[in-house]
């Protein structure tokens, strides 16, 4: 797969080298990358960097992240419709939701429920999937949400790759080895890679973009909160 970045046997590479092991040749076509969940030193280091792929871009980033998306819900019936997600197949990439707009309001989670398991958006007040409220006399029939979704790690941009593989060579080197030496050296390297992209920040309780201010700080040497020290040199309080 072409790449502005890494590949994904490439990323693998990166991290195995990080305990000595040899890289694999990657023919640039995909026919060398390991199977997921294999018991080869290979496969071991994909299952890692997928994981850590997905637990990245569950905190939101730019490219990941879209505010204000329509989600089409059945409008509720008692005896037919519970007033779930139309088309719960568009809910599949999603990593994590935060309701926006007219929904702000409202505690919106998603859940794997059922067999085979199903992603589903629940209501985390109501205690349920039923999603339609009243707007006047009539049922809503959508909801708004900031969501970021899964994207495979060749898709990714550079700066962004270059975090996700720093975590995943630190806890990798970390399992499998437990070298003090290395993991310090490790974590310097997944703090420099965080410092340099631009980034949301994760988990707020307000919309999950607010480049406008977080970039003015980051301009000005005020706190950085990527990294361990501002732009000015200052260890953060």
């Amino acid at each position: 797969m072409a790449s502005n970045g890494m590949t994904l046997v490439g990323g693998i590479n990166e991290i195995v080298e990080t305990i000595g092991e040899f890289p694999m040749v990657d023919p640039g076509n995909g026919s060398a990358d390991p199977a997921s969940g294999g018991t080869s030193i290979y496969s071991r280091a994909r299952d890692m960097l997928e994981r850590e792929t997905k637990r990245t871009l569950s905190e939101g980033w730019p490219e990941n992240t879209e505010l204000g998306k329509k989600i089409t819900i059945n409008a509720y019936n008692a005896g037919s419709n519970p007033g779930e997600v139309a088309t719960p197949g568009d809910l599949s990439s999603f990593l994590e939701i935060q309701p926006s707009g007219p929904d702000r309001h409202r505690n919106l989670v998603l859940r794997t429920t059922g067999s085979p398991a199903t992603l589903k958006i629940y209501d985390a007040d109501l205690k349920s999937y039923n999603l339609s409220i009243r707007d006047g006399a009539t049922w809503r029939t959508e909801i708004y949400l900031d969501v970021t979704s899964s994207i495979a790690f060749a898709e990714l941009t550079p700066l962004l790759q270059d975090v996700i593989v720093a975590k995943a060579k630190m806890t990798f080197q970390r399992r499998l080895q437990g070298n003090p030496a290395v993991d310090q050296a490790l974590q310097q390297e997944y703090i420099m890679a965080s410092r340099a992209v631009g980034r949301n920040d994760p988990h707020l309780d307000q919309n999950f973009n607010i480049q406008d201010e977080f970039q003015g700080m980051r301009r000005q040497g005020g706190n950085d909160r990527a990294g361990v020290m501002n732009r000015g040199g200052q260890q953060q309080g």
